[in-house]
């Protein structure tokens, strides 16, 4: 709000705070604790919710069915409504302990079917398996923590009450399919058989002890005997979508247990024992602690190159694409994963850890190289800046915790004006954020590193400090790469030692680029998962049929319902001209392809690409510049916007090499009519595209009620936690100036309390000494001369004075 009471937003504000200028304090007031008028439906939905919350706030009694069904079912309703408020509010609701939601659960996974209550028990854990797979469930961040708590519950013990649960569900599920059979249809068993796999997909993924249990390979066989066993259509969503996880799920199952035998029985000398098949004979060595970041598994490889790492004699274990080339992971998907995390990793700090580990050894022979202005770290594109010290370490609430890096000015630039400085570092292409920088510095005589990213390239002269304000030295705001405690301890040390170093920059090295891909990958080998697996890494059969073969891609899962049709209009050249087109259009379709040739703007090959990006649901498409691929992929965009209903198509997602490409894709959308653009990322120079950044639609959609409490609760906390690190920053600080009692006193109570009372002003015979503090008497080394009086208060309460 501006001071004279207006929002600067104007009607256009989400929140819809403006009030009239003329408002007096009182009707201000009134008017700000007004509440909107509720709408019927909003009324409904309330009224539909406190129904629902009343059954969870009542124990569960024996044999209650009628409880069990109303209780998920109406659950189930409120998912599927329109109040995003109770969407939220319901799953915090189902885990808090105040509440018996917990308890209905139990009541529920402990059911045991009779001879004839098979279908009963199935009936009453359908909703209850699409309520805790729910998307409004899943996935909202702002529900998150309560949904791992329900998670944690279902699960219990290393899986001890979902599995059993999930056991007797699939006999049930499978008997009543039987009894009910062949006059029933599939589609509730299909949605059971989805709900339950998704839902052990989660709880795997939550509770990762679970997928030791004993049962859990024998579950997987039932669902997937299931899937098979009964009439479900194998083209259907739900076949694939079922066989797609147990797929998934017997990869994780079967990586968790591969890598426990790994770690019970590991090669001797790092060499394996075991027969691999290779083109040639040779021993395969296995990436297994050479150093402290050298692990067979890349989930436990941190992303950044440890100092270990850098130090250590051994290459990286980089394993060959040739899938006839040994590996120590027999799984394709497991081997495929590796091997792309560590080549791309080596890609991205192969050259910076040898570079670095050569300066480290070039530091530790001699420590002046810290101070040499033309020490180079070889071909590797970088720049050193000597004598570099940390200046200042700050957090806030919004930005973190920072450092403030300080090092004379660069050669060419010392004899410059700040006007001039500033214009340089604004010319230059150096320090932009998100750039790595590394500190090397010296630690008893041992050379040690500290990774850092820019986060602020501040040059304006008037603000101190900044790259060119200072009449002698620069200063660049950073933030640590790393989030380990170890790396915290040693910037804050530096800080207060003042301990200069070497600052080393490599401009080609953009954190943010690769770092997400490695963690995905790093997530995808965790859970088994690649998407289109199947066309991605197909099986493998001889080399003179694979060399032949064809593969046969099926259409879109959401194109393989029955009669479905493409509506091709928006794209026809005449106005008001129809043309539908089905999913199982073949590419060698003549008649279809002089058809669309005719009557739009495509040419033959664009509409057989066209033809394979709506028929099949993995598909590239390639060809030299200027050939129409992007004018294609704007009428393929089309063609699926006109069917998004029909076919419940979600967010398309549109990924270009180049921020450029990306503005230009997104403007041509944007010219035939696809308006609902979300631009994510912050590089986009389109003046059409200003409206359409994710920050900005961000900041106006409104919050619901219940992420507005998380909020405030949230913020308070974090203020709360910016006064406490703030305080103990300014202790630091103090503590470079002076080290008195005051600066230490707190710290070494609560965490060093022995210590702590051995400079307590009471001795052993109960005298106070009085004067200086203990500490500082000692840390002052004051002459045994200058002895502290000493007064005893006996425990009667006389006293008696002592010297």
């Amino acid at each position: 709000m501006q001071e004279n009471g207006r929002c600067r937003f104007g009607d256009s504000c989400a929140f819809s705070h403006d009030l009239p200028l003329d408002s007096t304090p009182d009707e201000l007031s009134k008017r700000m604790r007004q509440r909107p008028e509720e709408t019927p439906q909003q009324q409904r939905a309330n009224e539909d919710y406190r129904s629902w919350r009343r059954l969870i706030k009542n124990p569960p009694k024996t044999n209650d069915n009628r409880t069990i069904e109303l209780l998920w079912n109406d659950a189930l309703n409120i998912l599927n409504g329109e109040d995003r408020d109770w969407k939220q509010v319901l799953p915090r609701d189902l885990d808090n302990e105040e509440y018996c939601g917990r308890q209905h659960i139990q009541t529920l996974m402990s059911m045991v079917a009779g001879h004839h209550g098979h279908s009963t028990f199935v009936d009453l854990a359908h909703p209850f398996l699409l309520v805790i797979t729910h998307p409004a469930v899943l996935d909202c961040l702002s529900v998150d923590t309560s949904v791992g708590g329900l998670y944690n519950y279902i699960s219990g013990s290393n899986g001890s009450r979902a599995i059993p649960f999930f056991q007797r569900l699939s006999t049930s599920l499978l008997e009543k399919h039987l009894e009910l059979a062949p006059q029933s249809s599939t589609a509730s068993l299909e949605t059971t058989l989805t709900a339950m796999s998704a839902a052990l997909r989660e709880l795997l993924k939550r509770e990762p002890r679970a997928i030791f249990h004993e049962n859990l390979p024998d579950l997987l066989d039932s669902i997937e005997n299931i899937a098979e066993a009964t009439n479900i259509d194998p083209y259907s969503v739900a076949f694939q979508v079922v066989r797609n996880s147990i797929g998934e799920l017997r990869g994780v199952v079967a990586r968790a247990h591969g890598l426990l035998q790994y770690e019970e029985e590991p090669p001797e000398g790092g060499v394996s024992t075991s027969v691999v098949a290779s083109t040639y004979p040779r021993d395969l060595i296995l990436p297994l602690d050479r150093h402290d970041n050298d692990k067979m598994d890349i989930t436990k490889i941190k992303i950044l190159p440890t100092e270990d790492e850098i130090r250590s004699e051994y290459a990286d274990f980089l394993p060959s694409t040739d899938p006839d080339q040994p590996h120590f992971l027999a799984d394709q998907l497991e081997r495929y994963l590796d091997t792309h995390f560590r080549l791309y990793r080596h890609d991205c700090f192969g050259e910076v850890s040898e570079a670095l580990g050569a300066a480290m050894i070039a530091i530790e022979n001699d420590p002046g190289v810290l101070e040499d202005l033309r020490f180079s770290l070889g071909n590797i594109k970088a720049y050193t800046l000597p004598k570099a010290h940390i200046r200042y370490i700050s957090f806030d609430r919004r930005r973190g915790l920072e450092a403030q890096i300080s090092f004379p000015y660069p050669f060419s630039l010392r004899k410059k004006s700040s006007s001039e400085r500033r214009k340089w570092w604004e010319d230059s292409k150096r320090l932009e954020e998100g750039t790595l920088l590394c500190l090397l510095f010296v630690d008893n005589t041992k050379a040690s590193l500290l990774f850092f990213t820019v986060s602020e390239k501040r040059v304006d002269t008037n603000r101190d400090p900044s790259l060119s304000s200072d009449n002698h030295q620069a200063t660049i705001i950073v933030k640590l790469a790393t989030r380990l405690e170890h790396d915290l301890e040693v910037l804050i040390r530096l800080s207060c030692e003042k301990r200069r170093g070497l600052l080393v920059e490599f401009p080609g090295v953009l954190l943010a680029t690769f770092v997400p891909i490695l963690e995905n990958i790093q997530n995808m080998q965790q859970l088994s998962s690649l998407p289109f697996r199947q066309w991605i890494l197909p099986e493998r059969g001889p080399t003179h049929v694979q060399a032949s073969t064809t593969l046969n891609i099926p259409s879109p899962l959401y194109a393989r319902s029955p009669n479905f049709h493409y509506s091709l209009d928006s794209i026809l050249k005449d106005l008001g001209d129809a043309f539908d087109m089905t999913s199982g259009v073949s590419l060698d379709n003549g008649a279809v392809l002089d058809n669309l040739e005719a009557r739009t703007r495509l040419d033959r090959g664009q509409c057989q690409a066209l033809i394979a990006a709506l028929t099949r649901e993995f598909a590239l498409i390639q060809g030299p510049p200027g050939t129409g691929k992007s004018y294609l992929g704007v009428q393929i965009m089309r063609v699926l916007q006109a069917c998004k209903l029909k076919a419940q198509l979600g967010p398309v997602v549109v990924v270009c090499y180049t921020n450029h490409a990306l503005d230009q894709f997104l403007e041509h959308l944007i010219d035939v009519g696809i308006e609902r653009v979300i631009r994510i990322g912050g590089q986009s120079r389109s003046t059409k595209l200003e409206g359409k950044n994710l920050r900005v639609i961000s900041q106006g959609e409104s919050k619901t009620k219940s992420e507005g409490h998380q909020l405030a609760i949230t913020y308070k906390a974090l203020e709360d936690q910016e006064k406490t690190v703030k305080r103990n920053l300014a202790l630091l600080r103090n503590l470079q100036k002076k080290h008195d009692w005051a600066s230490v006193k707190h710290h070494l109570s609560r965490r060093h309390p022995l210590i702590y009372h051995q400079f307590t002003r009471v001795d052993n015979e109960g005298f106070t000494i009085v004067g200086k503090e203990p500490f500082d008497r000692w840390t002052r080394a004051e002459s045994s001369a200058d002895t502290p009086q000493k007064y005893e208060v006996p425990s009667r309460g006389a006293r008696r004075s002592a010297c």
